[in-house]
Order: C-alpha cells, then structure tokens, then sequence
C-alpha cells in the first residue's frame, strides 16, 4: 500500500514538472512565433535619448571587447 501510494505521488510529481517545463518552453516560443510580422525592436528608429544611449553603451562594449581579443592575440 505504501509502496503504491509513493509511486503515484512520484508519478504526479513528474508530471507536475513535465507540463511546468512544456509550459516554459511554450511561453518562450510564443513571442517570437507570435509577433513574426512585427518588426524587430532593433530595426525600428530609435524614439527616445535613453534607447539612442543604450546604443551607444552597446557599440562601446562591442569596440572594447575587439580590442580586448586584438591585445589577446598579440600577447599569445
């Protein structure tokens, strides 16, 4: 009986999970599948100063990290 029992409370438990993951998977999914005619937020022109200024922090970080791999390559 007991044996039973902890069988279906396992069996629960992993369905529980099962549909928790499916579920996570579908809601990530979603939005890309969604929204397929909808332009991407990086097209489109920038409206605000702090969207111009995340840009900016953005090309910086990408110029920092080619010239971090350059001085990785000169060093090896």
């Amino acid at each position: 009986m007991f044996k039973t029992s902890h069988l279906v409370l396992v069996g629960l438990m992993l369905v529980v999970l099962y549909f928790t993951v499916i579920r996570e998977h579908l809601t990530v999914n979603k939005d890309s599948s969604k929204n397929w005619d909808v332009p991407e937020r990086s097209s489109l022109p920038l409206g605000t100063p702090q969207e111009q200024e995340i840009q900016d922090m953005k090309s910086r970080i990408k110029s920092l990290e080619q010239a971090v791999k350059d001085l990785k390559t000169k060093m090896h």
